[in-house]
């Protein structure tokens, strides 16, 4: 006898094959989803332990700054002093060679021959301003204060006749170089 099949096997299996693989889907992007979502919370987590982290730094930063403050002012103070002792050393040194300076001037000037009327001291220059009876005396002036030990050298800014007294004589101005 002949047996004839009426049910639509192929669709039947076709459906299936259609269901199961929208199934696979469906976990699939289920799958996914949820994978996302424990990422996001992680990241979550995360974002939090740092912000936690970033207040209790910042805490403890502000928590340092009056020390670090009173560091800086220490700094500027130390500062200060070192420059305060520098001007004492400076003044020391300078004190003496002042003295000095004065004294081999006050040998070098040509006695009843030249006068100074001023000396001014800026560092190693000394600038010398006087008046005399002739050139000459001038120029002896200078040779003595280039053969001293004291100075390098001296250098005639200028000079002019000028009357005194009702007499004639040479004004004068030097710059002299310490050495």
């Amino acid at each position: 006898m002949i047996q004839i099949n009426l049910l639509p096997v192929r669709q039947i299996r076709a459906r299936l094959k259609t269901r199961n693989e929208v199934a696979v889907f469906l976990a699939l992007i289920a799958l996914v989803l949820i994978f996302v979502s424990m990422a996001s919370l992680n990241m979550i987590s995360t974002v939090k332990e740092m912000e936690g982290l970033s207040k209790t730094l910042t805490a403890k930063k502000a928590s340092y700054q009056p020390i670090l403050n009173e560091i800086n002012q220490l700094k500027k103070d130390k500062e200060t002093q070192q420059t305060k002792i520098n001007v004492i050393k400076n003044l020391k040194e300078n004190s003496q060679v002042t003295v000095w300076v004065l004294d081999e001037v006050a040998n070098l000037v040509p006695a009843r021959r030249l006068w100074l009327n001023s000396l001014t001291q800026s560092g190693k220059s000394l600038n010398v301003s006087g008046v005399a009876l002739d050139n000459a005396t001038i120029a002896q002036f200078m040779n003595n204060i280039s053969a001293s030990d004291y100075f390098s050298g001296s250098e005639l800014a200028s000079s002019s006749q000028t009357v005194v007294s009702g007499a004639k004589l040479k004004s004068f101005s030097l710059r002299i170089s310490i050495s």
